[in-house]
């Protein structure tokens, strides 16, 4: 699904990086924590799943709003 909200239309993950400079760095320190949360949880990839799927949302609703302006 973030691959589709990078590569599609004018490109809003592109617009909200140049806006938010520390989105790179949160992207990367979320992705860590899905695989460590998946990797040394007990319950398996509930907690990465859960993880990846709220960031996945919040994505979208920032993308969704660089659209919009």
């Amino acid at each position: 699904m973030l691959f589709v909200v990078a590569r599609t239309g004018r490109r809003p993950l592109a617009e909200l990086r140049a806006r938010v400079p520390t989105l790179r760095v949160a992207l990367i320190a979320a992705f860590v924590g899905v695989v460590l949360g998946s990797a040394l949880n007990d319950s398996g990839a509930i907690v990465g799943g859960t993880l990846s799927y709220m960031l996945t949302l919040a994505i979208i609703v920032l993308c969704l709003g660089e659209v919009a302006r």
